[in-house]
């Protein structure tokens, strides 16, 4: 009688060892939103400083899942002018704007939790009223090799989203700004979810 009440529970803890690890994640799991519109607070300006005055294009992400989206990361997977790619943009990092740039020194911080129902922005690019490009919002100040700063025109950003309990998100950016030293140029057009569309696709 021991030894059969012995494994029923080893299997009861079993079971719930897998309910809790595997078969409720499964089911109860994040699910991300992405929007942006052409206004405040996706198209943000700053009054001028130091730097002049500047504008910024972020896009927000919304937790309308079951559980809290853990570990969310996101970077650039390539950036294309016109039909061509332009440069070589894999693993840019980008930053969260709930973040300062003050405190943003290194990638240890380059994650972030987004709880259910809560909605965090990502700032994409910015331009500034002391000259004519558009700049990549990096996460942290370490040396990735890789140039931050745009010439002016037309481009489509794919950004790639990912966590540690869900699948990842590839989005498809389109922006341009006008050959002017105007932050007022720099304008959002078009944020696509690249459904069905996998990251080895894309960086063909």
């Amino acid at each position: 009688m021991i030894e059969i009440l012995a494994i029923v529970i080893s299997i009861l803890a079993l079971f719930f060892s897998l309910l809790k690890d595997f078969i409720l994640p499964l089911i109860k799991k994040p699910k991300l939103k992405f929007d942006y519109e052409n206004k405040e607070p996706f198209r943000r300006f700053t009054l001028p400083q130091n730097h002049g005055k500047s504008c910024f294009l972020r896009i927000r992400l919304k937790n309308v899942g079951k559980r809290p989206a853990i570990n969310c990361r996101c970077q650039i997977l390539k950036i294309k002018k016109g039909k061509n790619n332009y440069g070589d943009y894999v693993g840019f990092p980008i930053r969260w704007a709930c973040r300062p740039e003050k405190d943003v020194i290194s990638a240890d911080r380059e994650r972030l939790n987004i709880g259910q129902g809560e909605s965090e922005f990502l700032d994409i690019v910015t331009a500034s009223s002391c000259n004519e490009e558009i700049y990549l919002c990096q996460y942290h100040k370490e040396n990735i090799g890789i140039s931050d700063k745009l010439e002016p025109g037309k481009y489509e950003i794919f950004i790639i989203i990912s966590g540690d309990n869900f699948q990842p998100y590839i989005l498809s950016f389109h922006i341009e700004k006008t050959a002017k030293i105007n932050p007022d140029g720099l304008n959002g057009k078009k944020l696509t979810l690249m459904e069905g569309k996998s990251r080895n696709e894309l960086l063909k």
